[in-house]
């Protein structure tokens, strides 16, 4: 089988040997990577390391100098531009929405562009305008300087998911926005991904960002992969001295924060009795505070509905942190 006639059943992306130079510059050096369908994957680094370049690729905004990208199986080079560039949602930092469109005409651009009917445009827009967050009928006339900041970036995300494309490309999709707008961004975002299951590539330089939302991260250096690994191996397992200089000395803290309480639950009842519970879903870091805030060494765990699951242990978070 030719690979570009592949299944679409394989990854839903892959890298065969790209480079992309301009001049004697290497922006991205024999690149050789594949992302599985569903999965959100974070392309992270420095300035210049080569990720905008990478996503960019795969709508082609920008040509590779030589090797192969292949979007569920086929050539992205013989594919039609438009048809390709329709079934990719893309989303960058400044939302980069229409000034003179609603935001409700904003999401209705691609529909529009496929030939669907008034009504359905309008159906849509609404749908995923709750859907980001924001009351249609407060939001669908406003124009984007009516918006703030964050405001602007859920359009955005909708306007990408209009027409339900099986991969978004998200470029420092919340790098504009102010730091509490930015984590409550990432926390809704993280909810919708998990709801929708898209398969995403989503640029940032940000490792806090990286580790908070990918399945797994692509950390770059001059136009090369220096780790592509799950945020917890990547935090404890570091394979260079560049990604270990990257992670930085908080990285035991860092991966903390990627855990959840249910991964060190202990059974027992004794936590009852103190002051002090924890959700199940609570990451490491958030409870590791409340221990030391409350002074004990251990807390109930309590499910979603508030039922007893157990106890989390001090000593059991200490010793994770030895491990990174």
């Amino acid at each position: 089988m030719a690979a570009d006639d592949q299944p679409a059943s394989g990854p839903a992306i892959r890298f065969e040997n790209v480079s992309k130079s301009y001049g004697a510059d290497e922006a991205v050096d024999d690149l050789n990577i594949s992302i599985e369908q569903g999965e959100l994957v974070v392309l992270l680094g420095p300035s210049g390391c080569g990720k905008t370049t990478t996503l960019r690729m795969i709508n082609r905004l920008v040509e590779p100098t030589s090797g192969t990208i292949y979007v569920n199986g086929s050539d992205v080079a013989r594919q039609d531009l438009q048809s390709l560039r329709r079934g990719i949602g893309y989303v960058i930092q400044a939302a980069g929405l229409f000034p003179h469109l609603t935001s409700e005409q904003n999401v209705e651009v691609v529909p529009k562009l496929l030939g669907w009917s008034k009504a359905k445009r309008r159906e849509r827009a609404r749908e995923l305008l709750a859907l980001v967050g924001l009351e249609p009928n407060s939001y669908a006339e406003r124009y984007p300087r009516e918006l703030s900041g964050g405001e602007q970036q859920r359009v955005g995300v909708a306007r990408a998911l209009a027409a339900d494309p099986p991969i978004m490309l998200m470029d420092e999709p919340f790098g504009a926005v102010d730091p509490i707008t930015r984590d409550r961004l990432q926390g809704e975002f993280q909810d919708l991904q998990r709801s929708l299951r898209k398969t995403v590539v989503f640029v940032t330089h940000d490792l806090d960002e990286a580790v908070r939302l990918a399945d797994r991260i692509c950390l770059m250096k001059d136009g090369g992969v220096e780790q592509f690994a799950a945020p917890e191996e990547l935090l404890s397992r570091p394979a260079t001295a560049f990604v270990e200089k990257f992670v930085g000395p908080r990285r035991a803290m860092k991966r903390l924060g990627r855990l959840r309480v249910g991964e060190l639950v202990r059974p027992g009842t004794t936590a009852l009795e103190h002051a002090g519970t924890v959700g199940v879903d609570v990451d490491l870091r958030t409870a590791l505070a409340e221990l030391l805030r409350l002074g004990v060494t251990t807390l109930a765990v309590v499910g979603t509905g508030g039922e007893p699951l157990g106890e989390l242990r001090l000593a059991d978070i200490v010793a994770l942190g030895d491990e990174a």
